[in-house]
């Protein structure tokens, strides 16, 4: 697998102390590493964020700068069935004491065991936004599965903003949602989606970052959604 999305330099939350990303995967192999997100750059200065998780270990890491966050073991994650749409959502507060500044949420379900903590700030990345790819010259690094209603926010979304994302299982229209003031990016994945070369992603947010494919053919968007 070498597809993934590149959205640009998302500029927005350079330096911020609070942001928080989401989305809903489908992860068609429950043992394998699975690498979501990254605006990562070459040195540790320069890394904003990037994003890994393992279902059956139940393994979370995320990597800001050079701090990071990992859960393992975790039961809410490693009971999650391959095939199974589910909702993720990474809360960020660098003013939050060390082990509360990053969060992460399953299906509104906050998981709990963070050995490591997060930085007071995020950092600037020269760097494009990825979605389904830390390292686009390296396969590996790719996601495998389907990935939809990615969003990013300027500010810790609470347990009840997370709850309302979630929303029984069921995608919501994020221009409704409570927090709309603070979504900075949101990426339906389909939706407005229009394809010449690769597929252009509509951002729907208030950055107005489309999204571009790579190693995508046309065929490649399918119709199975949350």
């Amino acid at each position: 697998v070498d597809d993934y999305i590149s959205c640009g330099n998302v500029t927005a939350l350079n330096t911020a102390t609070e942001a928080s990303w989401s989305c809903w995967l489908k992860d068609p192999d429950a043992t394998i590493t699975q690498y979501v997100l990254a605006q990562y750059g070459a040195v540790s200065i320069e890394r904003q964020i990037r994003f890994f998780y393992r279902i059956d270990t139940g393994r979370i890491d995320i990597l800001f700068v050079n701090i990071g966050y990992r859960v393992s073991g975790n039961a809410v994650l490693s009971a999650i069935a391959a095939d199974q749409w589910f909702n993720l959502v990474v809360t960020f507060n660098g003013g939050n004491s060390q082990y509360d500044r990053v969060r992460v949420y399953i299906d509104g379900v906050l998981l709990t065991g963070n050995i490591f903590g997060g930085p007071t700030a995020l950092a600037t990345s020269p760097d494009d936004f990825l979605i389904g790819s830390v390292d686009p010259t390296v396969s590996y690094y790719n996601f495998e599965g389907n990935i939809d209603e990615f969003s990013i926010w300027d500010k810790e979304l609470t347990q009840l903003e997370v709850t309302e994302l979630y929303n029984s299982g069921t995608p919501t229209n994020l221009s409704s949602h409570s927090a709309t003031s603070d979504l900075l990016d949101w990426w339906r994945m389909g939706e407005e989606a229009t394809f010449s070369t690769n597929w252009t992603l509509v951002d729907q947010g208030s950055s107005s970052m489309n999204g571009t494919s790579a190693n995508m053919i046309e065929a490649d968007r399918e119709s199975d959604t949350p």
